[in-house]
């Protein structure tokens, strides 16, 4: 989701490679993968995939891919144990139950890309996708119920590359969703945030402080 070159001509499908820094903070801040299926939705050449893959030391997931592009999706395949080369936003995702859902959605699809991930948990499972942190703002969304099931915004403290040749324009964010509990009331649910730390080797969050109701 990277909004590198403003103005100029853009990559074809948004494809623009998750820096596996930014995957490593994430990780970091979260403890680790909970068990079972990983699911990321254009994938594209695996970069994300492969840090995940490096993180299960213990086997216990099953990753799986998306990607419409068949040659990127040739090369993910290796990062990952079941790979769909189709569009994820016309995928079916029903069948996949994954305990997460983690990515970096094209820029013009995110918010079609956090409701399709939320069909492809379990309940009380999470969609971690990197988005610019400037999507958490806007009175459609608010009026759409988009911030209905969001938990978790890890922010980047340092600026993310996409294209190796200079940080990105914009600030960026681990945006957490959670799929909720049949019976559960979100209504009142609390947001917490994380200021992520600028390096790779430091594991864990700089700090954590509780936002409030996310419906405040």
């Amino acid at each position: 989701m990277s909004s590198t070159n403003r103005g100029g001509q853009r990559r074809p499908d948004d494809f623009y490679r998750t820096p596996r820094w930014a995957v490593e903070a994430l990780l970091n801040s979260m403890g680790g993968l909970p068990p079972g299926v990983i699911l990321e939705p254009g994938c594209g050449d695996g970069a994300i995939l492969k840090v995940l893959a490096d993180y299960d030391t213990r086997g216990a997931n099953y990753f799986v891919g998306v990607e419409q592009n068949a040659e990127r999706a040739h090369v993910a395949l290796e990062h990952c144990d079941r790979l769909l080369v189709e569009d994820f936003l016309k995928a079916d995702v029903s069948d996949v139950h994954a305990v997460a859902v983690i990515g970096n959605p094209p820029y013009r699809d995110a918010e079609a890309f956090v409701r399709q991930s939320l069909k492809a948990v379990l309940h009380g499972g999470r969609v971690h996708l990197l988005l610019r942190l400037a999507f958490l703002a806007g009175q459609r969304r608010a009026r759409s119920g988009l911030w209905e099931n969001l938990k978790e915004v890890r922010i980047l403290s340092k600026r993310p590359s996409f294209t190796e040749t200079g940080t990105d324009s914009a600030d960026y964010a681990w945006v957490t969703w959670e799929r909720p509990l049949p019976g559960i009331d979100t209504a009142r649910q609390v947001l917490s945030m994380w200021i992520l730390p600028p390096e790779p080797a430091g594991a864990g969050h700089v700090s954590q402080q509780v936002v409030g109701s996310a419906h405040e």
